[in-house]
């Protein structure tokens, strides 16, 4: 079986130990594996052109970046193998896999194959999970303070806050499903991947990434008040999902709303989208390379 290790070299937590582990062992089986260290815009042409020559996938990075390489694969028969490089791993966590990316690579070369289901709306893939309102533009205006200001991820959230509620007004969507709708405004829409339990800032484990569902959570609020409370308590990690959140699972569902573009989160990365959006699970799309069962 030939092998393509794809490592995303400017994304992640990924170090030059780690780089050099991983040079290493793919020079020890170089007759069947190739290494490819390309940058983050390079990811998605790379894994398809290696579609063509190889018949398994490696790849490292962030969820971003392995999100990027699902979207490549998903409806393919070509399994994944997820090296966790970045700072949260939600996708390898989920998995199963190990942390350590030296491990990782070793399930990813030596595991079985699993199938796995995505998401997708508008025609783009996730793997983990999208959502919007407040949260995309939280992490829009997070990303460039730490760009520009040098901030750490923590830091940089808790003032892009202050300066997202002063600007923020609440969505009013509707959203549809098997011919029901509803109108409501709320200043956030989360929708996952499978079930997820959530606290909007901290995400909480899936037990299952194959059950063909899409897990939808709408934060219930309304009125200014109530948006500062709901956003000092999602700062903090204090939301209680289940009196702050209306939630369903379904195979699909639209949202639209009155606006004429509307900024998504989808796996970490922020995307400007036209309404209405059109949320649907793929089942069991995406290959991916799980560990090998314990023996009882």
């Amino acid at each position: 079986m030939k092998t393509a290790v794809i490592i995303n070299k400017n994304g992640g937590n990924g170090t030059e130990a780690t780089a050099a582990t991983i040079r290493s062992t793919v020079e020890q089986q170089k007759d069947t594996c190739t290494l490819f260290m390309v940058t983050g815009e390079e990811i998605a042409r790379t894994v398809e052109q290696a579609v063509q020559r190889f018949d398994k996938i490696i790849v490292g990075g962030g969820d971003g970046t392995i999100s990027t390489a699902a979207a490549v694969l998903a409806g393919t028969s070509v399994p994944l193998g997820v090296l966790p490089l970045g700072t949260l791993n939600h996708f390898a966590k989920d998995l199963g896999l190990p942390l350590s990316p030296e491990e990782a690579l070793d399930v990813a070369l030596h595991g079985v194959q699993k199938r796995v289901d995505v998401a997708e709306v508008n025609g783009r893939i996730f793997i983990n999970n999208s959502s919007l309102g407040l949260y995309p533009h939280l992490v829009k205006k997070r990303d460039g303070f730490i760009e520009r200001l040098g901030l750490g991820k923590w830091s940089a959230m808790a003032l892009s806050f202050f300066h997202v509620f002063g600007k923020f007004p609440l969505y009013t969507i509707t959203a549809g499903a098997n011919g029901t709708s509803i109108t409501t405004a709320t200043p956030l829409v989360f929708i996952g991947n499978n079930r997820y339990d959530i606290s909007l800032l901290e995400l909480g484990n899936r037990t299952r990434i194959d059950e063909g569902i899409l897990s939808v959570y709408i934060a219930c609020c309304s009125g200014r008040f109530c948006l500062f409370r709901f956003a000092l308590r999602a700062l903090f990690g204090a939301l209680d999902q289940s009196k702050h959140f209306e939630s369903t699972a379904m195979q699909h569902m639209r949202i639209d709303t009155r606006r004429r573009l509307v900024k998504v989160a989808l796996d970490g990365e922020v995307a400007t989208m036209t309404p209405p959006l059109q949320y649907r699970i793929r089942p069991q799309n995406l290959v991916v390379m799980v560990p090998k069962p314990t023996q009882s």
